[in-house]
């Protein structure tokens, strides 16, 4: 590694020894600005962590802010994968679980907005003749 290449070290949270994975997400997939930055966002990162977390980051010019992360059912994250155009999220748990996230209603999430109808329109989109996803009259 040539260290005039290195642009940036970034911290992990207290309790994540190391890093399992990383992926890059495209720009059109976050806020337009980072927390904490005056500086828009110019790259994204799912990190995921020793303990099986995923960390949502942004990265601007002259910070890397979390914008959350994500751990479902409280199992252990073991892989993970982002559609390349960043809108969505597969994370597969300790248990055998794949779950997929569109990450629009997480941004939202992470922002403190509601998603409940964000989540329902998704899961009748995606599962369309479903009992559990079907309108009620």
């Amino acid at each position: 590694m040539c260290l005039q290449d290195l642009t940036r070290i970034l911290d992990m949270p207290p309790g994540e020894e190391r890093v399992a994975a990383v992926q890059f997400l495209p720009r059109a997939s976050l806020p337009k600005q980072a927390p904490g930055s005056d500086h828009a966002v110019q790259q994204g990162l799912l990190v995921l962590g020793s303990t099986g977390t995923v960390h949502v980051l942004a990265l601007a010019q002259d910070s890397a802010a979390s914008l959350g992360s994500v751990r479902p059912r409280s199992q252990a994250v073991v892989a993970m994968r982002a559609s390349p155009s960043g809108a969505h999220a597969a994370l597969a748990t300790s248990d055998g679980s794949v779950f997929l996230y569109d990450m629009r209603v997480c941004m939202r999430s992470f922002a403190g907005q509601d998603t409940t109808a964000a989540r329902s329109r998704l899961l009748r989109e995606a599962f369309p003749g479903s009992p559990s996803t079907r309108k009620k009259r």
